[in-house]
């Protein structure tokens, strides 16, 4: 799927945009607003968008910043303009009609979808959650974007952006529209933003409403997410030309719908299956931070406390054991459904109050990761597997950290931060300086056979070692620079070295304040992926003058 990014500028509005071009015939324009996310990302560009065989167009609501509804800032709609001329724009270039394109959106995006879909007369509109009064919505739940679209968060100018939309489809005339509206009761938004306005778009000789109705949905996000399959053969019909029509509709199975707390068990306890991993794992200033989910399969975890959930670190001679704190995680009912629901909403995991469990004082050594299950009764240990496969890294006091997650496994590793003097290495010091507190080092330090040609193949460490014992190691993260000596020096062809370069960041210099007052033997270590060397540097460190004056010399 080739995708395009750029940005399109009119009226000094800059409007960052995607565009996946069609990969057959089909001669139409699928338009895709997103909702509140996070900056640079858009909803509805996975899987489910390669199987569409039509040009998609992403815009990003970022603007100044801030999010805008697509609309406006301080109420000046040029935002607005600047959008419509973008489709036009796009619409002009690939040779389609306005009736051949498709607005859609999800829950602030669906907004956007309805208004430009009526105002500008586009040929479909799909709007999953919209909110019909985005002032009111806002107001309680981002008023910075309030104030930033309004110009403030006046009353009145909420009023005025709650109207917006309402007037537009009060005033339009043009009833010949096919306008597809998903929504839900479980939605918390659904009895003020959607209910009391959907009788006005009845009007419209194709109005389409999908009303979930699932315990697989329990909230504003989940309607979208539960509803895909629906919108990707919708969007797929659309594209093809196709305006089908439904009516109001009832989709999910919650009024018949089997649940496991209905039938009798007659499963054996000791074989209940456990269900637990990590949806992710990070580590951060000496810190682990464990997210997942845990649960025994068919047993419900509806409220916290309902589950358990116990972090194991597993080494050779030592085991250490972490009570974790319950996280709400609705998700997981839809995520792991099977033949019967079972509520799992509170089967989630995390570090109590995500403050990260604190690594200091955990010897050397391997240890493998497991998960101590306990619900209703039922007490299980499993490995902890990752959903997906990472390797995070951090440094704890002298010790380097690693942990390494698959779909079977989960391990953390400790080791000394100083690895053995590579023997066919170009080490090199090109420059150093101090002043004051502040120190700088840089220099090549590459081991023939390791290459490190991306700034990720590598890191870099300072070591400061008092020479008396009286102070403490420290270690000071360095950068990566980016030179072409080493390969030359290699007389090696076939690996890259150009990143096999240490420096201070910006080659600024860093503050080395905290070190007692001393002589401090320097060292470089670096990890180059999964192996850590080092080499002893020819300088010492001296801090004077109760830690205020330090002052780099060649060693003797």
């Amino acid at each position: 799927m080739k995708v395009y990014n750029s940005t399109f500028i009119n009226e000094g509005i800059s409007v960052k945009y995607r565009l996946k071009r069609a990969t057959s015939d089909r001669h139409s324009l699928l338009v895709i607003f997103s909702g509140f996310r996070r900056p640079g990302t858009y909803d509805y560009d996975g899987a489910p968008a390669q199987s569409l065989r039509g040009n998609i167009l992403w815009i990003q609501d970022d603007f100044f910043g801030d999010y805008a509804y697509y609309l406006c800032r301080g109420l000046d709609f040029a935002i607005e303009r600047a959008v419509q001329s973008l489709i036009s724009y796009i619409l002009n270039d690939l040779k389609i009609g306005k009736e051949n394109c498709i607005v859609a959106g999800f829950s602030k995006g669906g907004t956007a979808a309805l208004f430009f879909g009526i105002k500008y007369g586009y040929g479909a509109i799909v709007a999953t959650v919209p909110q019909f009064r985005p002032g009111y919505y806002m107001a309680g739940n981002w008023p910075e974007a309030l104030s930033a679209i309004a110009g403030d968060g006046s009353s009145l100018r909420q009023a005025e952006l709650d109207e917006l939309l309402l007037r537009l489809v009060a005033s339009d005339e043009e009833i010949q529209r096919n306008v597809y509206i998903v929504s839900s009761e479980s939605d918390e938004l659904h009895s003020v933003q959607v209910e009391p306005f959907i009788s006005r778009f009845e009007k419209y000789s194709n109005f389409n409403y999908v009303l979930t109705d699932s315990p697989l949905v329990t909230n504003h996000i989940a309607v979208t997410r539960y509803n895909v399959p629906l919108l990707t053969g919708l969007f797929a019909l659309l594209i093809e030309g196709i305006r089908p029509s439904f009516g109001k509709v009832i989709n999910g199975s919650k009024p018949s719908i089997r649940t496991v707390s209905e039938e009798p068990d007659t499963s054996d306890e000791d074989e209940r299956e456990v269900v637990a991993g990590f949806g992710a794992v990070a580590l951060e200033n000496g810190r682990l931070y464990p997210n997942g989910y845990g649960f025994h399969k068919g047993k419900p975890a509806t409220e916290y406390g309902s589950v358990t959930t116990h972090l194991l670190l597993v080494g050779e001679g030592e085991t250490f054991e972490y009570l974790l704190g319950g996280v709400r995680a609705p998700a997981l009912s839809s995520r792991f459904y099977e033949e019967a629901f079972c509520d799992y909403s509170y089967a989630g995991f995390a570090s109590i109050g995500h403050k990260g469990i604190p690594l200091a004082g955990i010897p050397s050594g391997q240890y493998e990761m497991q998960l101590r299950i306990r619900s209703h009764g039922i007490t299980k240990t499993v490995a902890a597997a990752g959903d997906s496969s990472m390797t995070k890294w951090d440094v704890v006091g002298t010790q380097l950290v690693r942990v390494r997650s698959d779909k079977s496994s989960t391990t953390i590793t400790l080791g000394d931060i100083v690895g053995p003097t590579p023997i066919d290495a170009l080490w090199t010091m090109e420059n150093f300086w101090s002043r004051g507190s502040v120190v700088h080092i840089e220099g090549h330090f590459a081991i023939r056979g390791v290459p490190a040609g991306a700034y990720a193949d590598v890191d870099y460490y300072l070591i400061a070692k008092s020479l008396n014992g009286q102070g403490k190691t420290v270690v000071y993260p360095l950068a990566v620079g980016s030179k072409s000596r080493a390969s030359t020096y290699f007389s090696d062809p076939w690996n890259d070295y150009s990143k096999a370069y240490y420096a201070t960041p910006k080659y600024e210099g860093i503050s080395l304040q905290g070190l007692t007052d001393g002589e401090y033997a320097l060292t470089v270590s670096g990890r180059f992926k999964d192996s850590v060397f080092s080499a002893p540097m020819d300088l010492s460190l001296e801090v004077q003058a109760n830690s205020t004056v330090f002052c780099l010399k060649r060693r003797e």
